[in-house]
């Protein structure tokens, strides 16, 4: 029987060559019976059952109609049941008994190429079925395969790119390995080395479709659980042990050999929390496995317990532990409660110091800041002066660098009004502005015409300068006269709102009523008078110009020779700049 399953490169199923048996027994009489058209094939005559007349000529056409008919089409019968082994895809066909037989013949197909030696999944069968075509193949294949044939399959899945594993690996581990593990007794080696093999490849299918539905199921070995936990890479781990606490409903006997090797990495409260609760459900059933205990015992010493409900929790499964490893967990317990109390005060004490060392490095921090500030902004030379020098000239030389951030100069702002006003132009807008200015140079210039004392600094204020200096002609009288005009001033020089030839002109003949009063000063002995009430005390201007005198002298016996001067006295300057 085996020899007439081969035709050429085709093989031939076991149900098409039971209908093959069957074609062939009806077919023993005669060929005709069948069809027709096997007369062409039998070179036998057609026998017209209506018509006993016909002629050899209508039976010649008869003949030749059927042979153009075999030409064109295929018998159903015999292209149907072979199955070419080389991979060629299985045409569409519409009849649904035909679909379910070809599945079946695929099925074989795939069966027989897992089970031979080094064995291969030809996915090409595979890739034009619908998706519960793809789920009805690997259920069969699940219960048809022996150990050898699982293995090839899972060695068949390395050689599949990314889209494809998408496609298959789900069905192959639910419908496949997942009953596989299930059934099996005992441990076996090639269906180990099969799933480590998925785990390298696959760990996300494996992980979704194998460990998570298992967790929940009793197994009769677990073996090939452990090596599918420690295939994973330790960076995984983290992940199964998240996916154990929300998916175990119970924590079963074999879970603790896993939970050995899912426990060595760090867990987070939340886990550590239903992890803890888990051991506590199931701790009066394993009171006397020492398995159980074992694993109590190793995340009591790998897992610092803070919160005060898990303490309770684990005194709870202690307490009904029944084997000798109740003492040194009771033990580790207790250890655990005292460095607790313990590192209360040394924890006390450690916020104390920690708070006293940022307050000191916040301090030195803060004062090096400061200093980098001071520093920058100093205004001083960046060289060093006086080095080598006495102590009293170095003092004076620091003096009168101190002195020149003071310095300040009124200049004329219109020394040549050609430069201003153009011929046939018309006159800016800041023209009047400008002459207003100038004219306060002719007033104080007027005012120390008869009295140098009076002479006003830049800095000093305008209206307290006028208020003090023409208090004595104007009598008292003028004080308004010289608030409006020190208005006009200010608005001139100062205020952006227009200031034009009207404003000017207003401006110009209060500046002639104080300069008839200016001239009146050579009338009066003394300009020094007080002022009267309400009127701003002028300071006195000596006081400025003495801090901007020099204070040394040179010895005598340290005269300078030559043509130097004998001291380091600067004449006043006629001009309104400071001295130094």
């Amino acid at each position: 029987m085996e020899e007439k399953r081969f035709i050429r490169e085709y093989v031939i199923s076991e149900r098409a060559l039971t209908k093959l048996e069957t074609i062939k027994d009806a077919l023993k009489e005669d060929i005709c019976k069948a069809d027709d058209r096997w007369a062409v094939l039998g070179n036998k005559k057609i026998e017209n059952v209506d018509t006993d007349t016909d002629t050899e000529e209508s039976n010649a056409l008869d003949i030749e109609e059927s042979v153009n008919i075999m030409n064109t089409t295929q018998i159903p019968s015999t292209q149907f049941y072979f199955t070419q082994v080389g991979g060629n895809n299985i045409k569409d066909i519409t009849d649904r008994e035909d679909i379910a037989l070809q599945i079946c013949d695929i099925i074989e197909v795939l069966y027989e190429g897992l089970e031979r030696n080094n064995g291969k999944l030809e996915f090409v069968h595979l890739e034009n079925l619908t998706s519960n075509d793809l789920i009805k193949v690997f259920i069969d294949l699940g219960e048809k395969l022996s150990i050898k044939g699982t293995y090839n399959l899972c060695l068949s899945t390395k050689d599949i790119n990314l889209e494809e594993g998408i496609k298959y690996m789900g069905l192959v581990c639910t419908h496949v390995l997942l009953p596989k593990i299930i059934k099996l007794e005992e441990s076996s080696r090639l269906i180990t080395s099969g799933i480590e093999e998925c785990v390298e490849h696959f760990p996300d299918e494996v992980l979704k479709f194998i460990f998570i539905p298992i967790l929940n199921i009793d197994l009769k070995d677990a073996s090939i659980m452990n090596v599918i936990v420690n295939t994973f890479q330790p960076v995984k781990r983290s992940v199964l042990i998240l996916e154990y606490v929300e998916n175990a409903k119970e924590l079963k006997e074999w879970h603790i050999s896993i939970l050995e090797t899912l426990l060595s990495v760090k867990i987070d409260q939340n886990i550590y929390d239903k992890l803890i609760r888990l051991l506590l459900a199931k701790a009066v059933f394993f009171s006397t496995n020492i398995k159980f205990s074992k694993l109590l015992l190793s995340f009591l010493k790998a897992n610092r317990i803070t919160s005060e409900e898990h303490k309770d929790l684990l005194q709870e499964i202690i307490e009904v532990n029944e084997t000798l490893f109740k003492k040194p967990m009771e033990n580790i317990l207790k250890k655990i409660a005292s460095m607790a109390e313990e590192l209360s005060g040394v924890t006390i004490v450690i916020f104390i110091a920690a708070g006293v060392l940022t307050i000191l490095l916040l301090f030195i921090f803060a004062k090096r800041q400061i200093m980098r500030f001071a520093l920058r902004s100093r205004r001083g030379p960046h060289i060093p002066i006086g080095h080598d020098a006495k102590k009293s000239l170095k003092r004076e030389i620091e003096r009168r660098i101190e002195v020149i951030p003071r310095i300040q100069y009124e200049p004329q702002l219109i020394s040549d009004s050609r430069y201003i006003l153009t011929p046939g132009s018309q006159v800016p807008p800041h023209y009047y502005r400008l002459k207003a200015v100038d004219d306060i140079k002719t007033l104080e210039a007027e005012i120390t015409k008869y009295d140098s004392c009076l002479k006003r600094h830049p800095s000093e204020n305008l209206r307290a300068y006028l208020l003090s200096t023409l208090a004595t002609p104007l009598n008292g009288s003028g004080q308004r006269l010289i608030h409006q005009f020190c208005d006009l001033y200010e608005h001139a020089k100062h205020d952006p709102t227009e200031f034009g030839d009207e404003e000017y002109q207003i401006y110009t003949r209060l500046f002639l009523k104080l300069m008839d009063a200016a001239r009146l000063l050579k009338s009066y002995p003394s300009s020094k008078k007080s002022s009267p009430s309400r009127t701003p005390i002028k300071k006195n201007i000596e006081t400025k110009r003495n801090i901007l005198e020099p204070r040394m002298r040179l010895p005598e016996d340290q005269v300078l020779t030559g043509s130097r001067p004998s001291t380091l006295t600067v004449m006043a300057l006629d001009n309104s700049e400071t001295s130094v």
